[in-house]
């Protein structure tokens, strides 16, 4: 962060959780309310922002005891930093129950958005380019948008160890793909 925060304009460090100790999601509150609020203080002198990603519930006690948008939020409620805001990933929250209400709950706490989209996982690097799977982007996209969000989606797409990985054939078309997945996506949701 003392390298990277006042270069970085604005973007967000990127954190999760871990995992609950013993189980104890109040631990999890607890202490991440109080870590993320010194490491939020920390940012701050810096000049930097953290944004928490709820992943995926199939990755849960894995990599992370925060799973939807509201646990997310609660924590950035808890945190009170106007620096400690929000990384929506597509892929990890799109399962969500009332996902398009709890992104407008979001609000100006979204800092990051991350796309991909979504298959049966055959492993836990086996992500789509966006437009190719099962994520209604165009809705998310509109949601995400009406919250006021004007800073940087991201295309994040983890995918090796599957027999048809995207990290492993001609990146140039993935790139490729991606942008117009995107650009498909976003024109359905604003133009119909």
């Amino acid at each position: 962060m003392d390298l990277f925060g006042e270069r970085a304009a604005g973007l967000p460090f990127v954190t999760n959780t871990g995992i609950a100790p013993e189980g104890s999601m109040q631990e999890v509150y607890d202490r991440a309310t109080q870590e993320y609020g010194e490491l939020a203080d920390f940012a701050a002198e810096r000049g930097a922002r953290i944004a928490l990603e709820p992943l995926n519930a199939s990755i849960s006690n894995v990599e992370t005891a925060i799973w939807t948008l509201e646990q997310g939020m609660e924590i950035v409620r808890r945190v009170g930093r106007s620096n400690f805001g929000i990384c929506l990933d597509s892929w990890n929250v799109w399962q969500n129950a009332d996902l398009l209400e709890n992104v407008r709950a979001c609000g100006t706490s979204i800092f990051i958005v991350q796309l991909s989209d979504w298959r049966i996982p055959r492993s836990f690097q086996d992500r789509l380019v966006p437009g190719q799977g099962a994520i209604p982007l165009p809705p998310l996209l509109r949601v995400i948008h009406d919250t006021g969000y004007r800073r940087p989606y991201v295309v994040e797409i983890f995918s090796n160890d599957v027999p048809d990985a995207l990290w492993e054939g001609d990146l140039s078309c993935v790139v490729a793909d991606s942008i117009n997945g995107v650009d498909a996506a976003w024109r359905q949701a604003f133009e119909g």
